[in-house]
């Protein structure tokens, strides 16, 4: 049965996702951390999630190892990256994407898995609280499947687009995504977003997002 309301999550710190599969991560968004508005994202061992192929064309975005191994893919480019080898530059347009480096083709001992949680950090420039808002509202959003029912899918799609998180409809190989690929997420997107607005959805929910977060928020 769908929920009556959306869930009220602003007092959370940290939002898990658990899909089937042990596909879990954890995301701390007030890490100890001198950066501002760095998010700590913890894959534990057995889990392989990854954010998917994705770009972001307002900000350049961070990515730092804290423990494990962690495989960054840049167009299709892997790295896998440990504590000794610092951050991780992902510039504008760059298709992206970050898991554990033992479970996507880089085991350290062939044949097993290295065990233990993978923790990475992230941040961005410019750092205006953006990323926030839109994990806030994405994981609240998941979380409320049942309650937004059909209308879930277009009320992904208008949270990806309004926070500059494109996900690759077609084509993420090396060099990029490519003139078409961007033309057909934009496409996509464009659409989601319409439909969006047409059944009354918002890129955001105050159930979702602290006081100190909605004036980031409401630029978006």
């Amino acid at each position: 049965m769908a929920r009556s309301g959306r869930a009220d999550t602003t007092s959370r710190t940290v939002l898990t996702l658990e899909r089937p599969g042990n596909n879990v991560v954890s995301f701390d968004l007030a890490p100890d951390s001198d950066r501002p508005y760095a998010t700590r994202v913890t894959i534990p061992a057995g889990s392989p999630w990854t954010p998917a192929p994705h770009w972001h064309e307002g900000y350049t975005e961070y990515v730092a190892c804290i423990s494990g191994r962690l495989l960054v893919r840049l167009n299709g480019v892997d790295k896998v990256v440990t504590p000794d080898d610092g951050p991780q530059v992902i510039d504008k347009g760059v298709v992206h994407e970050f898991m554990r480096a033992d479970l996507h083709g880089y085991p350290k001992t062939p044949g097993k898995g290295d065990g233990g949680d993978v923790v990475a950090e992230e941040w961005t420039d410019p750092a205006d609280g953006m990323k926030h808002v839109f994990f806030r509202n994405l994981f609240s959003v998941l979380e409320d499947q049942k309650y937004f029912g059909w209308k879930f899918v277009p009320q992904v799609m208008y949270s990806l687009r309004r926070h500059d998180n494109w996900n690759v409809m077609l084509g993420s190989g090396k060099g990029g995504v490519g003139w078409f690929g961007w033309t057909v997420t934009h496409t996509v997107y464009a659409l989601g977003e319409g439909v969006a607005k047409l059944i009354g959805l918002r890129p955001w929910y105050e159930e979702y997002i602290p006081a100190n977060l909605r004036e980031v928020a409401a630029k978006y």
